[in-house]
């Protein structure tokens, strides 16, 4: 298990050993307290190498302090033929999500169903950058470029830089657009929006969280479409599981 912390980009590790059909849950207050960020989970085997293992499923249940809550599914992304290299005596070893090694992830991704401000519902968009070392720092996201359009195909452009992980909720201020988020979607009214990285080799995952401020509107968690995708790699560090 790799926890990253969503300022900093810092990581710690820890192991988690499970039988073939076994289920376990944790909160992550008591793992990782007083830190926001994103969980990475690799399947590895006694040496502490990733194996193709395709079966690992889990979810997460969130609630934040903007009153901002859900549930969402686990992103899987799948180990295919070719396993990175890695030996007993490897100390770190390089997960190519590259289409070859592993499924590829989203580089340009969407936001479907944004309703309007006006409806008392507030939307959060969540994004966290897949690449850098897990045994160091992962990357920012740096900057994106992105495509608010309302229901009657407008489109309107903003840009943002960011760091690991980005949570920003749209409202008047933000994104920087021109006209601002209340006026392209206006009261009974919806639209859509997507975002891409500047940087090459960039992937990422995310979601989209809506609150319904007051009891008003509908709220909940799902994950961001991908639009299209894109390679990006990951460091790894090589540790022989404690719990063998």
């Amino acid at each position: 298990l790799f926890f990253v912390e969503g300022v900093g980009a810092t990581v710690a590790d820890s192991f988690l050993c499970l039988t073939a059909n076994q289920t376990v849950s944790f909160l992550m207050s008591d793992l990782d307290p007083e830190v926001t960020g994103y969980l990475m989970v690799v399947a590895v085997d006694e040496n502490g190498c990733p194996i193709q293992q395709n079966s690992l499923i889990g979810d997460a249940f969130f609630r934040l302090d903007t009153g901002h809550a859900g549930n969402i599914a686990a992103e899987a992304i799948t180990a295919l033929n070719v396993i990175p290299p890695c030996s007993r005596t490897a100390t770190t070893t390089r997960l190519r999500f590259d289409g070859v090694q592993y499924s590829m992830l989203g580089q340009t991704v969407a936001a479907s169903h944004l309703p309007s401000l006006a409806s008392g519902e507030r939307t959060m968009i969540v994004l966290a950058s897949i690449g850098g070392s897990l045994a160091d720092k992962m990357t920012s996201i740096g900057t994106l470029f992105g495509l608010i359009f309302n229901d009657t195909e407008q489109g309107f452009s903003f840009s943002t830089t960011e760091g690991c992980q980005m949570m920003r909720i749209l409202t008047s201020s933000y994104p920087r657009s021109t006209p601002r988020f209340p006026t392209i979607i206006p009261a009974g009214r919806s639209g859509w929006m997507k975002v891409w990285p500047t940087e090459l080799n960039q992937a990422f995952v995310g979601l989209i969280v809506t609150d319904a401020a007051g009891g008003v509107g509908y709220e909940g968690a799902r994950a961001l479409h991908k639009l299209t995708l894109g390679p990006t790699s990951v460091e790894m560090p090589v540790i022989a599981p404690s719990c063998r």
